[in-house]
């Protein structure tokens, strides 16, 4: 997953291929409450990362 550049909302699917397990997985990291999330590229998510993450899919 990656963050947009301009304000560091979550993108799925950029260099996922199966967007199936990808969704199913962003789910299951939503489930841990996280309040940050960092991603392998872009900025990271400082509050509220697991409402976020959820409005991913």
């Amino acid at each position: 997953m990656a963050a947009a550049p301009d304000d560091g909302t979550p993108i799925p699917g950029v260099f996922n291929l199966d967007r199936v397990r990808l969704l199913a997985s962003i789910r299951r990291m939503a489930d841990l409450g996280a309040e940050v999330a960092c991603f392998g590229h872009g900025a990271p998510v400082l509050s509220g990362a697991a409402a976020v993450l959820r409005s991913l899919g």
